[in-house]
C-alpha cells in the first residue's frame, strides 16, 4: 500500500508518515485512525486529559519530520465510573458523560465501565407479574447512597452562590416517583449509544449478591424448592429451572434496555468482612444449605485446591460460581455474543477463590482497594490467575474511603512491565471526580503504548507543563512533580463524615501535609508570572485551601479529643479558633478561576453537610452554638447501601436546623397540611434533648424555646434521669414558649402533655 513496507497490523495501531508533500495516516481499523488523529494533534501541541484539553500552542511548521508509529502494548484500557456519590457520575447529565467518553478516547482508552448497585433505577425488570423495586439517583434532597445527606436549599450553604437552584443533581434525579426509572434508563441508553458510536467497548457491572439486587416481591412468588434462604432473605437457586428462568429474564431485560453492552460483569462484595452489614447475601452462603450435588462438587474442588480453606469465603464463592454459570447459560439463549465477567474488591481473597470456582472463560476485574499492585504477593496472585483466564486489574486514581480529595495517587512506575508480570490482558482505572486526576490518567495511558512504554512520571509532567504553560517553566515541572508525588490526599465520601471522627488521617499527619502545602505555595509564589494562565492561580488557591483545611482539622481533632475527656474549657478555646466556612469558600473560589465540574460543585455540598456540620455539632456539644430542630418532612431510600440519615434546613439567616419527621420520630403523628408542616401532639410526646447529631448535652443552664400553635393549653416537663428539672404551662394560640432548666448529667428528656391539638413547628436549645 502506497509503497509502504511497515504497515501496522495490530488492532488500534497506526502509522503517520509524510509522503509526496502530504501526511499519510495508515491503520488496520477505525480505532487506529482515531488514535492516530489525536496522537498527531498532541505532536502539534495539544493536550488531552480526562477533565478537558489544551489547544495547540506550537506554530505550524509543516509535515516534515512528523513520522510516527505506535501500537498498544495491552488490550482493553478501561475508564471505570461508579454510581453512588453525587460528586461522581451520579450527578452527571448527558453532556458530562459525553465529555468523559470523548476525553478517554482522545487519551487512547478504548472502553468504558459503569457500575450500578441493586437499588439503581437505571436497571429494572419484570418477572412473574412483579416489577423489581428501585431506589433513587442521589441529589441534594433525594437518594441516600453512602452517606448522602439532604439540605433544603444548597444556595444557603457556604459557597452556595455557585448553584443556580435550591436542589443540585443530575436532571434524571428530579424525575417523579413514577418516572425515576424511565428517565435514568433513557439517560444511560444515550450514554451507551454515544460510547458505541465511538467504537468503545461497553461493560456494565451489575450487583447480583445483595438483598437490594434480589427483589423479594419477585422471588417470593417462586416455588419454595427453587430458592435458598440466607439471613432471612430469599435468593433463586441457579440450578433449579425456575431459578434459571429468573436469571434469564434479567438477561432479557438487560439486553433489551441496553443492546449496546458488550459485557456484563456480575459484581459482588468481597467474601470477607461482615458480609451482611454490606447488604450481601451470596457472600454469606453456607455449605450447610448446599444441595447434595453441590456439596460433592465443592468437596472435589477443595481437594484440588488445598491452598483454600473450607470456610464461608470458599463456600460463598463456589455458590456464586454457580450463579455465574446460570447467567452464562441464559446468555447463550438470549445474546450469545455478550461476554460475562465478574469483579469485586481486593486481590488476596477474591482472585484465588474466583479462579478456583468460576468458569475459566469468565474474565476477572479485581479492584485494588488496598492499593498493593506493587507488592510481591499481589503480583503472584494476579499472575497465577492471569495464566488461567483473562485478568484486568482495576487501579485507583483516588480512594472513596480515605483519599478522595487533593491529588490523585502517584501513578505506578513501569506500568507496562507490571501488567506483563501479572499476566494482565488489560487494566481499568476506577474514579469518581475528574479534574484533579489528569496526571494519573495521562501517565497510565502513555505507559502502555510502544512509543512511550513505561514513560517516567517526570517526563509526563514535563509534557504536561510544556503543553499547559510553555517549555520554559522548569520550576513548574518541579512543583507539579512534587505535588503528584507528595501532595495531600484526604477525606472520604462513604459515610456521614468527610473525615472520620476521632480517627484522623492515616497517610501523613495534618501537620505534615500543612507544612508541605506551605512549601509548595511558597514555590508557586516565587515563580515568574505565567501570563494569562488561570490554572496557576487555581493551583495557588488550592494550596491555600489545603492549608486552611488542615489548620482547621488540627484544631478540631484536638478539641474533639478534649471534649471526649470532659476538658470543656480547653476544647472551647481551640474550637473557637476554627472557621470551616472560610475553608469551603476557599475551595469554591479556587474553582471559579477555571470553572466547575459537576463533581466539584457536589464537593461543596459534601463538605458543608459532612464536614462543616461536624464542627457545628461539636460546638453544640460544648454549649457554644444553639441547637435547632425543625419538624419537617425528610426523604429516605430503604434500598440504599450505607445510607446517609441526616436532613438539614438552613434558614434565611444562615442558621442550621436538624429536620425530624416520621423516619426520625417513630410512632408520632405529623401533618403536612399546615404551613409550615408540624408534629401533632394530641396526648403525649417525648424526645431526648441532644445536639443536632443526637449527642448528649454538657452540664449547664439551658433555655428551651418551642415554636407552636395550640388549640388548648398544654404542659411540658424537662426530666433528667427521671427527675423533673422544670415544668411550664403554655396557653392557646400561635406563640413561642420559653423554658429555662439546669442539667448536671446531660441525660435530658422533654415531655409534653396536650389535651387538645398542639402543632409543633420547631424547637431550639441555648446554653446560657
Amino acid at each position: 500500500m502506497f509503497g509502504l513496507t511497515n504497515i501496522p497490523q495490530t488492532k488500534e495501531s497506526f502509522l503517520i508518515t509524510p509522503k509526496d508533500g502530504k501526511l499519510l495516516v495508515v491503520a488496520p481499523d477505525e480505532r487506529g485512525l482515531l488514535n492516530a488523529s489525536y496522537a498527531l494533534l498532541e505532536e502539534l501541541g495539544s493536550g488531552f486529559y480526562i477533565s478537558g484539553e489544551v489547544i495547540p500552542q506550537k506554530k505550524w511548521t509543516g509535515f516534515e519530520g512528523m513520522e510516527m508509529k505506535d501500537t498498544p502494548l495491552t488490550g482493553d484500557r478501561i475508564v471505570f465510573n461508579w454510581h453512588n456519590f453525587l460528586s461522581g457520575c451520579t450527578g452527571w447529565n448527558l453532556e458530562d458523560w459525553q465529555l468523559w467518553i470523548d476525553q478517554a478516547n482522545k487519551m487512547r482508552y478504548n472502553g468504558i465501565m459503569v457500575h450500578a448497585y441493586g437499588n439503581n433505577p437505571m436497571f429494572t425488570f419484570e418477572h412473574l407479574g412483579e416489577r423489581k423495586v428501585s431506589g433513587y439517583l442521589n441529589n441534594t434532597t433525594s437518594g441516600r447512597d453512602w452517606g448522602n445527606q439532604h439540605i433544603n436549599d444548597v444556595r444557603r450553604m457556604v459557597g452556595g452562590e455557585i448553584f443556580d437552584g435550591p436542589v443540585f443533581g443530575a436532571d434524571a434525579s428530579f424525575a417523579s416517583e413514577e418516572n425515576k426509572e424511565k428517565e435514568a434508563i433513557e439517560l444511560m441508553q444515550q450514554v451507551f449509544q454515544y460510547a458505541k458510536d465511538r467504537s468503545n467497548k461497553i461493560i456494565f457491572a451489575l450487583d447480583f449478591d445483595t438483598w437490594m439486587a434480589n427483589p423479594q416481591n419477585i422471588i417470593q412468588k417462586m416455588p419454595r424448592e427453587a430458592v435458598f434462604e440466607i439471613d432471612g432473605f430469599l435468593t433463586p437457586n441457579p440450578d433449579h429451572p425456575a431459578g434459571f428462568e429468573y436469571y434469564k429474564q434479567i438477561l432479557v431485560a438487560l439486553t433489551e434496555l441496553y443492546p449496546q453492552i458488550n459485557q456484563l460483569s456480575v459484581w459482588h462484595r468481597e467474601p470477607t468482612l461482615r458480609p451482611t452489614s454490606l447488604g450481601t447475601i451470596w457472600m454469606n452462603f453456607s455449605y450447610d444449605i448446599f444441595p447434595d450435588v453441590w456439596k460433592r462438587e465443592y468437596d472435589r474442588k477443595m481437594s484440588e485446591n488445598q491452598h483454600l480453606a473450607k470456610n464461608i469465603e470458599s463456600s460463598s464463592m463456589f455458590a456464586y460460581g454457580k450463579l455465574i454459570e446460570a447467567i452464562q447459560r441464559a446468555r447463550d439463549e438470549v445474546k450469545p455474543e455478550l461476554e460475562i465477567s465478574s469483579g469485586s474488591w481486593r486481590f488476596f481473597h477474591f482472585i484465588k477463590y474466583a479462579d478456583a470456582f468460576f468458569p475459566t472463560d469468565v474474565p476477572l476485574f479485581p479492584l485494588d482497594w488496598e492499593v498493593v499492585f506493587d507488592e510481591p504477593e499481589a503480583i503472584e496472585t494476579l499472575a497465577k490467575a492471569g495464566a488461567n483466564r483473562d485478568m484486568y486489574p482495576i487501579i485507583w486514581a483516588h480512594h472513596d474511603d480515605h483519599r478522595y480529595i487533593g491529588r490523585p495517587y502517584t501513578p505506578w512506575s513501569n506500568f507496562s512491565d507490571r501488567l506483563r508480570d501479572t499476566n494482565s490482558k488489560g487494566f481499568g482505572i476506577i474514579h469518581w471526580t475528574t479534574h484533579p486526576l489528569d496526571l494519573y490518567f495521562t501517565s497510565s495511558a502513555r505507559q502502555v503504548w510502544e512509543r512511550t512504554e513505561n514513560e517516567p512520571l517526570k517526563t509526563t509532567v514535563e509534557n504536561y507543563v510544556a503543553t499547559s504553560f510553555g517549555n520554559d517553566h522548569q520550576r513548574l515541572v518541579e512543583y507539579y512533580y512534587d505535588w503528584i508525588t507528595t501532595g495531600p490526599m484526604f477525606g472520604r465520601e462513604t459515610s456521614n463524615h468527610f473525615v472520620d471522627l476521632g480517627k484522623g488521617h492515616d497517610l501523613e499527619s495534618w501537620e505534615v501535609m500543612a507544612e508541605r502545602s506551605k512549601q509548595r505555595l511558597a514555590m508557586l509564589n516565587e515563580m515568574p508570572v505565567v501570563s494569562q494562565n488561570e490554572y496557576l492561580e487555581y493551583q495557588k488557591a488550592m494550596e491555600e485551601f489545603y492549608i486552611s483545611f488542615f489548620e482547621n482539622q488540627i484544631l478540631f481533632r484536638d478539641a474533639f479529643q478534649l471534649a471526649g475527656n470532659n476538658e470543656t474549657d480547653k476544647a472551647k478555646e481551640l474550637l473557637s479558633q476554627t472557621n470551616p466556612a472560610e475553608t469551603i469558600q476557599r475551595y469554591a473560589d479556587a474553582h471559579k478561576t477555571i470553572g466547575f465540574t459537576r463533581g466539584e460543585k457536589a464537593m461543596v455540598f459534601s463538605m458543608n453537610t459532612r464536614w462543616k456540620a461536624d464542627y457545628l455539632n461539636l460546638r453544640q456539644r460544648l454549649g457554644m452554638e444553639p441547637i435547632r430542630f425543625k419538624f419537617s418532612p425528610t426523604n429516605h431510600d430503604p434500598l440504599a447501601q450505607k445510607p446517609g440519615n441526616r436532613t438539614y434546613w438552613i434558614d434565611q439567616y444562615g442558621n442550621w436546623w436538624g429536620c425530624l419527621w416520621e423516619h426520625e420520630l417513630k410512632h408520632c403523628c405529623f401533618s403536612q397540611d399546615t404551613d409550615p408542616p408540624a408534629l401533632i401532639v394530641k396526648d403525649h410526646f417525648e424526645i431526648g434533648l441532644t445536639t443536632i447529631h443526637r449527642q448528649a448535652l454538657i452540664p449547664g443552664t439551658y433555655e428551651l424555646q418551642l415554636d407552636y400553635h395550640a388549640d388548648g393549653p398544654f404542659k411540658i416537663w424537662v426530666f433528667e434521669n427521671q427527675n423533673v428539672m422544670a415544668v411550664a404551662d403554655f396557653s392557646v394560640g400561635a406563640n413561642q414558649g420559653i423554658l429555662t432548666f439546669k442539667t448536671g448529667s446531660g441525660n435530658v428528656k422533654l415531655a409534653i402533655k396536650s389535651e387538645k391539638t398542639l402543632k409543633l413547628f420547631g424547637m431550639s436549645l441555648s446554653n446560657k
